[in-house]
């Protein structure tokens, strides 16, 4: 099995977000992509679940 570079994993993620490939209940995506070509400050969100105590609330993180 080969291994895939750090790098080309990250931009495929990058490419999954910036085109929606997910539910909609989590977004992520670069910080600052016109400053970071290493692709190490990532932010987020999540969406809590319909039907629970975190209905109707949004949680963000930060990745570096």
């Amino acid at each position: 099995m080969a291994k895939v570079p750090r790098n080309f994993r990250l931009l495929d993620e990058l490419e999954k977000s910036e085109k929606g490939a997910s539910d909609g209940s989590c977004t992520y995506g670069l910080e600052r992509p016109e400053d970071d070509i290493f692709m190490v400050n990532w932010v987020g969100s999540i969406l809590g679940p319909h039907n629970s105590l975190f209905q109707n609330r949004i949680y963000t993180l930060k990745l570096t």
